[in-house]
């Protein structure tokens, strides 16, 4: 488009007089003969904000607290050649465009002379088909429509000019995210863009495409008095019928219309359901109680909105019947009785609704809300939670509420000092998630000492409550983008550390971020040498609750791992407690658990050991037991926090000082509390997590530098209680601290840590939060304050691992050659014995070889499944448990973990079938040409390993000590490579 004249707004700005007997102090008094605080603020601010970013402005301003003048004088503030304004109903539509035609608002507080010509204002109330149609509009000042009309996400609706507009305002902009109104946003580009909204949030929680800009909390506009508090009066009905509930409401309406301050004041109704039919039979519910009412709903016409809007306001109307479509920034301060007979579903509906009612009146007349009780128990627990000046506004309706939300409310209020604006306590819901430590009296905890900085960062609010059992402290940290070397993009990031010390039971729990954040709060509060729970805590606990099954189990690595025997092992799943297998339980411990349980702040009684599925009441609870971690999903408020860890502690007391081998249902031990260090620690591994982040650890002494995986860690063992840990980087210097039995870990000289966005800690703080694991030659480890044993017994064979063969006319001491007359070697025998599946066999058995016997199984190219069998003569003729038939055998299959990928095992078999090795079953160039394919095109494979023994008697296998010892390690080494263990014993 061409470059225009100025136009209407920057022409007469200078004539509109912004601050009159405003003052903007907060600490001023506000003026009832001038524009609002609140709205000349608004509008500064965005002025501010559109000197340094052309992101969208968010204004956040209570309903009823003037946003529609604030929304009037924007455009002069700005300049402006020419504004889209979009509201979210026809209703809304109307108002505006009739507000800004006069200027009615400015020129009532002396801010518009009234000799200013009006702004051309044209209202679209049919979808722009065409260019021209939006061409149309250039003649006007303001353009007033819904996103129904103005919308490209229509196909109906043509894209416009996007030079069409400098301006674009959306009142009730938690609408935005939704794809109508976003795609009018996204059609004009180059506009400045302001979103006003009382309620900054969608139901969703999905957030606004813009920066706040301004402010003003409900708080305020109470103390200023620009709203009043609502009356809630709760309606009897004495039936769960809706006819008579109805009835009711409608009664006591007419009853409070009638009374003497409402007439004075000339007050009408605003009542809400939910459906136009219901709407429909409530006008004559009204009627038969005296009460006329004009029914507004979503399909009702402009021009019948602005007869329903006049017979209203001329009384000939007591109120309006509406079916939601008054709910948002509809301004008609006479409204001041209020019926629910249907609630609105969200929060934000809910706020608007009330907000339509507290706009104060020269008479002081009370603003009231009609329901009936039990209506309004659900929402009222969102309105406390999410702010507590809605407490405020409707004091009353705490009343409705369960008993347990008024007992929240007067819990928070308790706290000393109390949180300012912004900040709601009430709003504060932490997640249950909490670290736990064991503490005496005699322990000098004092929770409400001054804090000032946590973690180096400064504390923003700390209060504790009136009986100093729960502290809350929320710290504030300044984030900058790690690559950014400028103050640009600052943001600030806030931190809630919840601590509640339960007397009762003598234990401290602490929600927080960062482990080594953690302790340093606590040294904070007066308890420099926290001591965690003991592991067996732990099992206690999770005894003494209903356990469902686990959907999360983490084992961790009680030896040095080998092979693909991982440091750590998380399964998940629905029934993982069935997926641990026996014999992974000689090699790990208990990392950490995570069951479904019945909720035990509901559950009455517990199964003890309960394995046994709970029908009701069911969540998550999970247990960490190298950092004494107990945790679930869901969030609390403050008092039901404090309930929920005194819950806990009451759990884990009920077995007294039993102390179970580990979570119930799971053949796993968990670890124990280090009593004493094991002897002779040889191993010492970082936690896997820290591994490929690029850390890289500093020596501030020497400035010399290395990456943390070029560092080797040892530790020796200097007395029972403490260890000396060493780290050495390759070209030098070295790390030396000491780690205690409680897990602290102290230095003379520490290492700074670097990741690569920037971020420095310590070395201490690191290991301290992600410990460190030792091994030592008894087969535990350590890991912080815990110490990992693996189990002393072994578990049974499983029946899957074992598949005894008759060994018919086979003479079980001959391997492959001088069978006795009349009977086969185990070689020859055992092809016959495996069935036609094994398509192709391959002789191996000499120096150097693969397996014995490798078949293939290629029914599925792209899974193939390939067993590599090894075989063994009996030292006798008879079966039975003999230990020097299996050594050698068993190590051989161990050994031939190393094939277990399909092209280095084809390039093996190719070679060694052109220097002696045959094919036994199957075409040998069928065998070569698919052995060559593999070579150049690899495949995933199913694995087997099989033992060939007939000297072992089936019998044997889970009776003879030693050999069940020897087949359990069998099984667990080649389960650790990925692959499927089988024993071939004799089935006489």
């Amino acid at each position: 488009m061409a470059t225009e004249e100025p136009g209407y707004f920057a022409s007469n700005a200078a004539k509109i007089q912004v601050f009159g007997e405003v003052k903007l102090r907060r600490d001023r008094p506000a003026s009832d003969n001038a524009l609002r605080r609140a709205q000349v603020a608004a509008c500064l601010a965005v002025g501010a904000h559109f000197s340094t970013s052309s992101e969208p402005a968010i204004v956040s301003m209570p309903t009823g607290s003037g946003k529609s003048a604030a929304m009037s004088l924007l455009p002069f503030i700005l300049a402006s050649r020419r504004v889209l304004m979009v509201t979210p109903s026809r209703l809304l539509r109307v108002q505006l465009a009739a507000e800004l035609s006069g200027l009615l608002v400015l020129r009532r507080v002396a801010a518009a002379p009234t000799d200013l010509p009006a702004p051309r204002v044209v209202e679209v109330t049919r979808r722009r088909s065409t260019s021209e149609s939006w061409s149309e509009l250039e003649t006007a000042d303001v353009v007033v429509g819904t996103p129904n009309v103005l919308s490209p996400s229509y196909a109906e609706v043509t894209a416009p000019p996007e030079d069409l507009f400098d301006l674009v305002i959306f009142d009730e902009a938690h609408h935005t995210p939704a794809t109508t109104y976003s795609e009018v946003l996204k059609a004009f580009p180059a506009a400045a863009v302001v979103l006003f909204t009382a309620t900054p949030f969608r139901r969703d929680r999905h957030p606004l495409p813009g920066v706040p800009a301004y402010t003003y909390g409900l708080a305020q506009a109470l103390e200023e008095g620009v709203l009043a508090p609502v009356t809630f009066i709760p309606v009897d009905a004495g039936s769960e019928n809706q006819a008579d509930r109805d009835l009711a409401l409608a009664t006591r309406a007419a009853e409070r219309m009638h009374s003497p301050e409402h007439q004075r004041a000339g007050s009408r109704i605003l009542a809400r359901t939910a459906s136009v039919d219901h709407a429909t039979q409530l006008i004559d519910v009204y009627r038969a109680a005296g009460l006329e009412m004009a029914l507004v709903t979503a399909s009702t016409t402009a021009r019948g909105l602005r007869r329903a809007l006049d017979s209203v306001r001329d009384g000939f109307h007591a109120g309006f019947m509406s079916v939601g479509v008054l709910g948002e920034g509809f301004d008609f301060p006479a409204l001041k009785i209020g019926v629910y007979h249907q609630r609105h579903a969200s929060l934000p509906a809910t706020l608007q609704f009330l907000g339509r009612l507290s706009r104060p009146l020269p008479l002081e007349v009370p603003a009231e809300l009609l329901a009936v009780r039990q209506e309004v128990d659900d929402e009222t627990r969102d309105l406390y939670s999410s702010d507590v000046a809605w407490a405020s506004l409707v004091p009353a309706l705490a009343d409705a509420a369960a008993a347990g939300e008024s007992e929240r409310r007067n819990y928070v209020r308790s706290f000393d000092p109390a949180p300012k604006d912004p900040l709601s306590l009430a709003a504060i819901r932490p997640r249950k998630d909490v670290q736990v430590f064991e503490l005496s009296d005699s322990a000098g905890l004092d929770l409400a000492g001054d804090i000032a900085h946590i973690a180096g960062a400064p504390v923003m609010y700390h209060g504790t409550d009136a009986a100093q059992e729960l502290a809350v402290i929320v710290t504030e940290h300044l984030d900058r983008p790690a690559w950014l070397d400028a103050d640009t993009l600052d943001r600030y990031r806030y931190e809630l550390h919840v601590a509640y010390y339960d007397k009762q039971y003598q234990l401290l729990f602490v929600h927080g971020t960062r482990d080594a954040t953690i302790r340093q709060l606590l040294a904070a509060f007066g308890y420099a040498d926290p001591i965690q729970v003991d592991p067996a805590w732990l099992d206690r606990l999770l005894t003494s609750v209903a356990i469902a099954d686990y959907h999360s189990v983490g084992m961790r690595s009680a030896r040095a791992a080998g092979g693909r025997l991982a440091a750590y092992r998380m399964m998940a799943g629905a029934g993982v407690n069935n997926a641990v297998l026996p014999s992974e339980t000689r090699s790990y411990g208990t990392g950490h658990a995570i069951a479904r349980v019945r909720n035990p702040m509901t559950a009455t009684s517990a199964t003890v050991g309960g394995t046994a599925a709970v029908a009701a009441g069911i969540t998550s609870l999970g247990v960490s037991y190298g950092r004494a971690k107990v945790f679930s999903p869901d969030l609390a408020q403050l008092l039901d926090f404090k309930r929920w860890c005194h819950r806990l502690g009451e759990l884990a007391s009920m077995h007294g000082s039993v102390a179970p081998s580990g979570p119930p249902g799971l053949a796993i031990l968990s670890p124990r509390k280090i009593s004493a260090f094991p002897d002779d620690p040889y191993l010492v591994l970082v936690d896997p997590s820290l591994i490929g982040r690029g850390l890289t650890l500093v020596d501030p002494v020497t400035g010399v530098l290395a990456a943390l995986e070029e560092t080797q860690f040892s530790a020796n063992r200097e007395a029972p209680h403490l260890l000396e840990l060493r780290a050495q980087m390759p070209s030098g210097p070295t790390w030396l601290a000491s780690q205690s039995t409680s897990g602290d870990i102290g230095t003379e000289q520490d290492w700074e840590v670097q990741d690569p966005s920037g971020d420095v800690t310590l070395l201490s703080e690191l290991l301290a939060d992600t410990p460190i694991t030792v091994f030592y030659p008894s087969g535990s480890s350590t890991m912080g304050h815990v110490l990992f044993q693996p189990r002393s017994t072994y578990p049974p064979i499983p029946a899957a691992m074992v598949e005894d063969w008759p060994y018919s006319k086979c003479d079980i001491t001959a391997e492959h050659k001088d069978a006795a007359p009349g009977f086969k070697t185990v070689k020859e025998s055992t092809p016959d014995t495996l069935g036609a599946s094994h398509h192709f066999v391959v002789d191996d058995d000499r120096a150097g070889e693969v397996a014995d016997l490798v078949t293939i199984d290629n029914s599925n190219p792209s899974l193939p499944t390939i067993s590599l069998l090894h075989l063994k003569a009996s030292s006798k003729a008879q079966p039975g448990a003999r230990v020097d038939d299996l050594y050698e055998v068993l190590g051989q299959a161990c050994r031939s973990v190393v094939w277990l990928d399909t092209a280095r095992l084809a390039k093996r078999l190719l070679a060694r079938l052109e220097t002696g090795s045959v094919v036994r079953r199957g075409d040998p160039v069928d065998v070569t040409k698919l052995l060559r394919l593999w070579v150049e095109t690899p495949v995933a494979a199913k694995w087997i390993i099989s033992v060939v023994q007939p000297g072992l008697s089936a019998a044997a296998v889970n009776s003879g000590t030693n050999i069940h010892i020897m087949l359990n390690d069998l099984l667990e080494w080649v389960v650790q490579h990925d692959a499927t263990p089988l024993v071939h014993p004799h089935s006489v």
